[in-house]
């Protein structure tokens, strides 16, 4: 599937895909749901949820709902929470790698032209923002 949002490009053709999640009933089913979470070259994550009649992702027809897809944006945050909700332990860590132990989420607001620094950083090096922001700050 291929979908621009926001102006970004979303391909489940050219991305990688990392995990998938059904939740075990036959497709055929109305409350059939299926996702699968997909890493961009730029280390964006997205979902591609499709589904039944009965669930989020059924498309209307006039009257009707059938059978429907659709791809969601996720953060790095968003993504990990997805993985620890769908994911077994070991496949969180084929992901996302064994998470640090003694570590704190923050949120910080930075300008626009920081965070395309930041995002040009972490695309080049392939490693998360939060990586790139404790080797600033511990000075590694």
């Amino acid at each position: 599937m291929y979908k621009v949002i926001n102006n970004k490009r979303y391909n489940t053709e050219t991305a990688k895909k990392m995990a998938g999640w059904d939740n075990g009933l036959l497709c055929n089913d109305f409350d059939y749901r299926s996702e699968t979470l997909y890493r961009k070259k730029n280390l964006e994550y997205f979902i591609h949820g499709e589904g039944g009649a009965a669930t989020e992702y059924a498309e209307r027809d006039g009257m009707n709902t059938m059978f429907g897809e659709c791809i969601i944006p996720l953060t790095d945050e968003t993504a990990k929470t997805w993985a620890q909700e769908h994911l077994d332990g070991e496949s969180y860590d084929l992901v996302f790698g064994a998470p640090q132990e003694g570590t704190c989420s923050i949120t910080v607001e930075i300008s626009a032209a920081a965070k395309a620094k930041l995002d040009a950083v972490k695309s080049k090096s392939g490693t998360t923002q939060a990586d790139i922001i404790e080797s600033l700050l511990l000075g590694l």
